[in-house]
């Protein structure tokens, strides 16, 4: 099924707000956690010692044992988004003029192949993310971004990884539901064009969106790739990263095979713990 999302409000006072309905939340331990619903909240261990980078075997050995996420056709939702329309995808879930039809022959194929695992990790200055994608076709043809242009409209310009394979990784606290902050993570594969990843987000008394510090590396697999970032947190108010602290994730997987806009999606709480 594709989705394609519609907008007819102005772009400059739109207030991000994602439909999500009440989660009953639960906490699970079990590596592949999946199987338990998109209900079940995502268990974040928390660490004491930053998490390795790199490509070497010890930077991946640190994940091994991390609860994960799957993303797949099986277990996201498979939509299409407008170009002209940077802030459609934050509409997915709530806008009522989306429209269902078929997918490309093209985009099937991807799907086919495309398999994406997820885990995170915490400490009280950042949050730490590690991804394995398998994908058929890998595109790393990304536009090159400026400084000026990340600087002026941080969301806009990443926008442009919509197009692109792309891990892209979002965090609404206390939910996407009612989100008082909100951080916004892209990781471009090996090779592509600068700025190789990009981290930013807003709290929600403000409307333009800054720049977070982070930092990741894309290493190249037999099948695809992997990424690993770490970026600093963005409380505000009542939510701050501590042991139990509950957010959303929403992970986004791009379909570049026909550069329309085909993305996977799912939505997911997770939950900080020890």
């Amino acid at each position: 099924m594709e989705v394609v999302v519609k907008l007819n409000r102005p772009v400059a006072v739109l207030r991000l707000v994602v439909f999500m309905t009440s989660l009953a939340i639960t906490i699970s331990a079990s590596r592949a956690q999946d199987t338990a619903g998109k209900d079940v909240a995502l268990s974040v261990p928390h660490i004491t010692a930053p998490v390795p980078s790199g490509c070497s075997n010890n930077s991946t050995a640190s994940w091994t044992k991390v609860p994960r996420i799957i993303l797949s056709k099986e277990s996201a939702t498979i939509l299409r988004v407008d170009a002209k329309k940077p802030l459609a995808l934050e509409f997915l879930r709530s806008d009522p003029s989306i429209v269902a039809t078929s997918v490309p022959d093209a985009i099937r194929g991807e799907l086919d192949s495309f398999h994406a695992e997820y885990a995170f990790q915490w400490d009280e200055s950042r949050l730490y993310g590690y991804a394995e994608i398998k994908e058929k076709d890998l595109d790393a043809s990304h536009p090159k971004i400026s400084d000026k242009s990340f600087r002026r409209s941080p969301y806009e310009a990443a926008f442009e990884d919509m197009f692109y394979s792309t891990a892209v990784i979002e965090i609404g606290a206390p939910s996407w539901k009612r989100w008082t902050t909100e951080m916004h993570v892209h990781v471009r594969p090996p090779n592509a064009k600068p700025p190789t990843s990009m981290f930013f987000g807003r709290t929600n008394n403000k409307e333009n969106f800054r720049e977070l510090n982070g930092a990741a590396t894309a290493c190249r697999t037999v099948d695809g790739w992997t990424a690993t970032f770490a970026v600093a947190w963005l409380p505000f108010g009542d939510w701050q990263p501590k042991t139990g602290a509950i957010a959303g994730l929403k992970l986004v997987a791009p379909l570049p095979q026909s550069h329309e806009g085909y993305v996977l999606i799912t939505i997911k709480p997770f939950v900080l713990s020890k």
